[in-house]
């Protein structure tokens, strides 16, 4: 991979985060993608990956990212960005790395999401009204 197939991948993932839509996971992931993160369970497959992605995006259906900066090396990308979105009225916001592992068409056959997860639930537990809401997403592990 070239320093310009790393760029293109990252301008298609902000692309995708300033209006998230699960049908067009495919602009990023490969079907044989495996999404990996701390929170919830791993996901296999590009239906997997959009289905997991409905769910959270019906939790916080304004959710978005910025990214702040990013690094390529081989078939590696590396992105740093906040994830900001509302849950039952309250802004929620969290750092994030994700590192993708790309195919030669430029497509993530892997994500590992690394955030802090303590953190996360910290926010998440301080907002109880949202608690039925995130327990019904089906997002955390079981």
């Amino acid at each position: 991979m070239t320093p310009e197939d790393h760029a293109d991948f990252v301008r298609r993932f902000e692309n995708w985060w300033q209006r998230p839509d699960p049908k067009t996971l495919g602009s990023t992931l490969a079907e044989d993608v495996v999404l990996i993160q701390p929170t919830t369970a791993r996901t296999k497959g590009l239906t997997a990956a959009q289905r997991s992605f409905e769910r959270l995006l019906a939790l916080t259906p304004d959710l978005h990212a910025a990214v702040h900066r990013w690094a390529g090396h081989e078939n590696h990308v590396f992105i740093e960005f906040t994830m900001t979105g509302t849950l039952e009225g309250k802004t929620l916001s969290w750092e994030n790395v994700d590192r993708f592992t790309l195919n030669d068409d430029g497509l993530a056959t892997e994500r590992v999401n690394f955030h802090d997860s303590v953190a996360v639930a910290a926010k998440l537990i301080s907002h109880p009204q949202g608690w039925p809401q995130i327990y019904r997403s089906g997002l955390l592990k079981r």
